[in-house]
């Protein structure tokens, strides 16, 4: 009977990790070599947030 809580107690946790699992996004990072100083750069730092990713609105130049 000890060994029958001890598996439902480890397979109550293993399910409830599963049930919370989050999905993992894909992040893809790019650069550029800009022979430039950091203070001749205007804004050296641009965030992308998922709507301006999806519909293609961003500030690139």
């Amino acid at each position: 009977m000890k060994n029958y809580k001890i598996v439902v107690i480890f397979l109550g946790a293993f399910i409830t990790n599963i049930a919370f699992a989050e999905e993992v996004e894909e992040i893809i990072v790019t650069s550029s070599y800009i022979d430039q100083t950091l203070s001749e750069i205007e804004n050296p730092l641009h965030v992308v947030n998922g709507e301006e990713y999806l519909f293609g609105v961003t500030k690139f130049r």
